[in-house]
């Protein structure tokens, strides 16, 4: 590449392409994927997490480490299978090792290592990964808001504002009747300056709570209550996560956040106006190849806000 570049051979598209197609064929190219799915998918606070040990007496470091693994194999998977990015909520398939497959309550491969496997409808979607599921709970519970705040952010790329500075909700104290978060939530809706996010993030978390705070299926919540999974995405009402992911599908940010996400990370800026003219030319290129990661990258490389970009380097 080095050698392509002082023979000015990448202002050549032709040769450009080559080059793309080289290193995306690359075993190096895992690096990027890696990398990129740890950002987008904020697999970092993975790593922060100390769920309840009382609570969660399964949960240990190498349950961590597979569920880490699981979220950046899948999306390595589908730059080295030229997959549809679009078909991340439902690719029909995840990678586990005995040690995940037994969490998820699924055949066991097998081994040690993670091995690709397939996956009914409960599993395999991004959105099912105990990897993120567990980065935005509580120690010992779910937390319903964080993960419809990740789901807006990072599959609808409509993040809510900051919230605003009022005293949280309180828990029930001890020898009071535990409540759902549901119950307990209904309050958010009652206070003007929380009830605009709320009425909108709250309802996604809902749909999640079939997932514990290690994201293990679950038939009862943490007060012993049958899982309450209906909820409400941008206006559409869902009856459970699979009609959640349905709903997701058909809304057009869907498909241009994770792009926004990967033109983000290919440039290093920050997404403003101006680029969601070049975004929407990148999407149009890559949707002739069927919107193929791989596709998507080449497009988003090809392009001005790339090509232009005055990379400085960071110490």
């Amino acid at each position: 590449l080095l050698e392509a570049a002082e023979n000015n051979e990448l202002s050549d598209v032709t040769k450009l392409r080559a080059q793309i197609a080289r290193m995306l064929a690359d075993p190096k190219s895992k690096r990027f994927t890696s990398n990129f799915s740890t950002l987008w998918m904020k697999l970092y606070e993975l790593d922060k997490k100390v769920p309840d040990a009382k609570v969660f007496k399964d949960f240990d470091n190498d349950l961590r480490t597979a569920l880490s693994q699981e979220s950046q194999l899948v999306f390595n998977d589908f730059l080295t299978n030229g997959k549809p990015i679009t078909d991340l909520l439902t690719p029909g398939f995840t990678f586990a090792n005995d040690r995940l497959a037994k969490h998820y309550g699924m055949k066991a491969p097998g081994s040690k290592e993670s091995k690709k496997i397939s996956t009914t409808d409960n599993r395999g979607s991004v959105l099912t990964q105990g990897s993120w599921l567990t980065a935005t709970s509580l120690p010992g519970d779910t937390m319903p808001v964080r993960r419809g705040a990740w789901i807006m952010d990072n599959v609808l790329c409509t993040p809510p504002p900051a919230a605003p500075s009022v005293p949280p909700i309180a828990t029930p104290k001890d020898g009071e009747t535990p409540k759902t978060f549901r119950e307990r939530f209904a309050k958010h809706v009652e206070m003007p300056s929380c009830a605009g996010c709320h009425n909108i993030i709250d309802p996604i978390g809902f749909g999640m709570e079939a997932y514990d705070g290690i994201g293990a299926l679950r038939a009862l919540d943490s007060t012993g209550k049958p899982v309450d999974v209906k909820g409400k995405i941008l206006g559409t009402d869902f009856e459970d996560v699979d009609g959640m992911i349905k709903v997701i599908q058909q809304k057009p940010n869907f498909k241009s956040c994770i792009n926004e996400k990967l033109y983000t990370y290919a440039t290093g800026k920050n997404f403003s106006a101006a680029d969601k003219i070049i975004m929407d030319a990148i999407i149009s290129q890559a949707e002739t190849k069927g919107l193929a990661l791989d596709a998507i990258i080449e497009s988003i490389i090809l392009s001005p806000a790339f090509r232009m970009a005055d990379f400085k380097e960071t110490l």
